[in-house]
C-alpha cells in the first residue's frame, strides 16, 4: 500500500488530474494513497494542507469534502473537527451567490464550521427581483441555512448583498435543535440601502421551531427587521416550538424593526446584550428593543431578559404586546430584571398592554433592580 500523496498546489490542480495521475490513485496497489491539496486558489491560502482519497460515494460534488473528477470522486472527512469555509472556496475575493452556495455546502457536509476572522464576504438569497419585492409568503429567502447539531463560529463578517431584498433571513434555522452561532468579532449586517421602503422582515438570525439555541458574542447590525426573530408556526404544535433559546452578549445595533423579536417560544433567555438605535436610521414604528409579541394560536412563556444594556431605540425599549383578539394567545412569566436602560423620549423603558376586551393572557411580569 502507498503511504506517499500526489501534492497539488490549488483545487484547480486537484481538478486537472492527468489520466497517468488517476491510475496512480487506482487499484490495490496504487502509487500514491490519497491527493494532498496545498492550496485552494494558491498555496497556503487554506489554514493547512489537507488530504482527499478516492471514494465510491454517490454524493454529488460540493466544492470541499467531495470532488468529482468524472471518472473517479475524491473525499476528504472533514469530521468534528473545526472546518474553515476556505476549504470550500469561499473567499474575500468570490462573489455573493457563489459564498452563499459554498457556505451552506460547508454546514452540510461539516457540524463545526467557523468564518475565519480576515474574511469579509457577501452573501445573498437564491432569488433576484426586478425592483424593490411586495411581500407574499414566497418573498422570504433564506441565506444560509443552519442544521441540528452544528456550531458555526464567525471571526470575521457576513454582509447581505441584494440591495433589492427588503424579505430575507441571513441566517436561519427552521425545526433545528442544538445550535450554536458565535464569535469573538463576528459580525452579520443586513442591507439598510432602501430605508423606508419594501417590509420589515429582514432578519439577521431566525430561530423558528428550534429548540437548544445559543447566539453568543456576535454583532448584527442594518438588517431592516430584526437583528434576532424566534417565532415559529402560526400555531403550537407538539414537538415543534421554539424552546430553550439563548441570546448572550451580543451588540444588536442600529436594526429597523426590533432588535430582538420573540413571536412565539418558551424558556428563552436574553442576556449581557447591548441594544442600540433599532429603528432610527429607517423611520420605522416599531423600533423597540426587545418586542414579545405573540401572533395568532401562539404562546410566549418563561422569558428571562437580565443584565442588558438598551439605549436610543425608537419606540419602547423593552415592549410586551398582544394586539390580536384570540383566547388561545398568551404571555406568561416574563422576568426582567437588572437591566441598564435609557428609553428615548416619550417612550417607556418597559411597556405591557393589550387592547381593552382582548381574550389573550399576559400574567406573570416580573420586573425587578432595573435601571
Amino acid at each position: 500500500m502507498a503511504n506517499q500523496f500526489l501534492i497539488k498546489s490549488t483545487m484547480a490542480d486537484l481538478r486537472n488530474l492527468s489520466t497517468d495521475e488517476i491510475g496512480s490513485l487506482k487499484g490495490s496497489n496504487p502509487v500514491f494513497q490519497g491527493v494532498e491539496l496545498l492550496g485552494y486558489y494558491e498555496k497556503g491560502d487554506i489554514p493547512s494542507p489537507i488530504h482527499y482519497y478516492i471514494s465510491d460515494t454517490n454524493d454529488e460534488d460540493d466544492g470541499g469534502s467531495i470532488i468529482d473528477l468524472v471518472s473517479i470522486k475524491l473525499r476528504h472527512t472533514f469530521g468534528d473537527k473545526a472546518t474553515s469555509i476556505k476549504y470550500f472556496g469561499v473567499s474575500n475575493n468570490t462573489d455573493a451567490l457563489f459564498n452563499t452556495h459554498q457556505i451552506n455546502n460547508c454546514l452540510k457536509a461539516c457540524n463545526n464550521v467557523y468564518i475565519d476572522a480576515d474574511l469579509s464576504i457577501f452573501v445573498d438569497e437564491f432569488k433576484s427581483y426586478n425592483t424593490v419585492q411586495e411581500f407574499s409568503s414566497d418573498t422570504i429567502g433564506n441565506v444560509i441555512n443552519i442544521g441540528s447539531n452544528t456550531t458555526l463560529k464567525i471571526y470575521g463578517s457576513i454582509i447581505f448583498n441584494n440591495h433589492l431584498s427588503s424579505f430575507y433571513r441571513i441566517i436561519d434555522s427552521n425545526a433545528k435543535t442544538n445550535i450554536s452561532i458565535s464569535g469573538i468579532g463576528g459580525i452579520i449586517k443586513g442591507n439598510y440601502l432602501i430605508k423606508n421602503e419594501g417590509g420589515e422582515h429582514g432578519h439577521g438570525i431566525s430561530l423558528r421551531d428550534s429548540s437548544n439555541c445559543l447566539d453568543d458574542n456576535l454583532t448584527i447590525t442594518e438588517c431592516l427587521g430584526d437583528a434576532v426573530y424566534i417565532s415559529g408556526d402560526r400555531s403550537d404544535i407538539v414537538g415543534e416550538l421554539s424552546n430553550n433559546i439563548h441570546v448572550n452578549s451580543c451588540l444588536l445595533d442600529g436594526n429597523g424593526r426590533q432588535g430582538i423579536s420573540i413571536v412565539k417560544g418558551h424558556e428563552i433567555t436574553i442576556a449581557n446584550n447591548k441594544i442600540l438605535n433599532t429603528g432610527i436610521a429607517n423611520g420605522t414604528v416599531l423600533g423597540c428593543g426587545i418586542d414579545i409579541e405573540p401572533e395568532w394560536k401562539r404562546t410566549i412563556r418563561n422569558i428571562n431578559i437580565k443584565d442588558n444594556y438598551l439605549e436610543i431605540n425608537h419606540n419602547n425599549a423593552i415592549n410586551i404586546l398582544i394586539l390580536r383578539e384570540d383566547a388561545s394567545i398568551s404571555i406568561k412569566e416574563i422576568f426582567i430584571e437588572n437591566n441598564t436602560i435609557y428609553p428615548s423620549p416619550s417612550r417607556f423603558a418597559i411597556s405591557s398592554r393589550k387592547i381593552p376586551g382582548n381574550p389573550a393572557t399576559i400574567e406573570g411580569i416580573y420586573i425587578r433592580n432595573n435601571n
